[in-house]
């Protein structure tokens, strides 16, 4: 009887240490989600700023939902930054706003600043004057850009951001001759996720995530006017 109890009690020891083992792993490999997205990424050009790991974005979202996450809804939360507390972005190379945000003047110029900032220095923005004129459905934007002064006439539809902006912005990219690109993510919502890198970084981008677009120059130039200051 002796033996036959040893025999049990060794089997099952051995099975308990075969789950938790397969437990470990099964564990493992759903930790790895969120990380292997971020290294992917990261190999495209797109880098969590000093401070921030995968744990930060855990500390905002349920690490499942994070696992589940697809490239652009990632892309989206990476545009942004703790809501807690005012604090840098998670990156610098993308932006991503509520495109329902035009309440007042200055919502125009907001955006505008932070696409300006990651063109890597080739758009050198400033001067930056919205105005708004909701009972006419227009807006206009005006801003020096690289020794130009550069005149958007908009529409303004209630509070929707009108992203011929980006067109704008990806249009001065092009002129200044810099080897970058603006990309837009269709993140299947009203928040839109914009990012910049070089010309190569965005085709590699394009391949992981076929929601990544292309933000080329725009060919319809009514609506915006560039003139030597």
């Amino acid at each position: 009887m002796l033996v036959v109890w040893l025999i049990v009690r060794v089997a099952a020891l051995i099975l308990a240490g075969w789950l938790i083992g397969r437990l470990y792993l099964n564990w493992r490999q759903r930790r790895l989600k969120l990380e292997q997205r971020l290294a992917a990424l990261q190999a495209c050009g797109i880098v969590l700023n000093p401070g921030y790991t995968s744990q930060s974005l855990e500390r905002l979202y349920d690490r499942k939902d994070l696992d589940r996450m697809g490239y652009a809804e990632l892309l989206s939360v990476l545009g942004g930054s703790p809501d807690d507390e005012p604090s840098p972005p998670f990156c610098d190379q993308l932006y991503a706003f509520d495109t329902e945000c035009v309440e007042d003047a200055g919502a125009y110029a907001e955006v505008l600043g932070e696409l300006a900032r990651f063109s890597g220095g080739a758009l050198a923005i400033s001067q930056i004057v919205d105005e708004i004129e909701y009972g006419q459905g227009a807006a206009e934007l005006k801003f020096i850009c690289n020794a130009e002064r550069v005149t958007l006439q908009l529409k303004q539809e209630d509070d929707w951001f009108d992203v011929r902006v980006i067109d704008a912005l990806a249009t001065l990219l092009a002129r200044s001759g810099a080897d970058a690109r603006y990309f837009v993510v269709d993140t299947g919502d009203q928040i839109a996720a914009v990012g910049c890198l070089p010309a190569a970084s965005v085709a590699r981008l394009k391949r992981l995530a076929p929601e990544v677009i292309d933000g080329g120059p725009t060919d319809d130039y009514r609506f915006m006017t560039v003139e030597p200051v």
